[in-house]
């Protein structure tokens, strides 16, 4: 089984914050969801990853039925977020990683 890992828990500094909320699209649906739906429309299974005080992300993903993987050093770099998703995937045979932008 292939585990899809989503990517969002950067802070979107250089976009000024909020980019994973950010209205995309004609639907102005939050960008990570769209990526997130995109990523979930390949494969069953799609774990996401968060960094810490996002209760509005973790709001919308809860919604979708996501699995949240909340990583406590997303501030360190992306190799620890995407260390979370693969943690939390452990029986996976392989991962499909996506950015959540």
């Amino acid at each position: 089984m292939i585990a899809g890992l989503l990517l969002a828990a950067g802070a979107g500094r250089r976009f000024g914050g909020g980019k994973l909320l950010h209205p995309y699209g004609p639907d102005r649906m939050p960008l990570a969801l769209v990526s997130y739906r995109r990523l979930r429309a390949l494969l069953p299974r799609v774990h996401v990853v968060l960094r810490p005080g996002e209760p509005e992300l973790e709001r919308i993903f809860a919604t979708e039925g996501a699995d949240c993987v909340v990583c406590p050093r997303a501030v360190d770099g992306m190799g620890f977020s995407l260390a979370c998703g693969v943690s939390a995937t452990r029986d996976a045979y392989g991962w499909l990683v996506a950015l959540g932008d």
